[in-house]
């Protein structure tokens, strides 16, 4: 990633901030290497976020909870 321009700087201190509220201690050569790929998923999610904001979409009714089987087995 380069750092050079202020959209990128900015861009790089988002994830910093974002990996830093997650609780992962990344290395600054970690951070480099994932960073571009983060901006990437946002990016995406984003877009997505946006087309099912449409209106011909705010009739789907989403997942709200997963639950998982009791530890004993049996049904949830």
């Amino acid at each position: 990633m380069d750092l050079s321009s202020p959209t990128h700087l900015a861009a790089f201190d988002a994830v910093l901030v974002v990996s830093q509220q997650a609780g992962l201690a990344l290395e600054p050569e970690r951070l480099r290497a994932v960073a571009p790929i983060i901006l990437e998923w946002w990016a995406a999610a984003n877009a997505l976020s946006r087309r099912m904001s449409a209106p011909e979409h705010q009739t789907l009714v989403p997942i709200v909870a997963l639950r998982h089987a009791p530890a004993g087995g049996g049904a949830a």
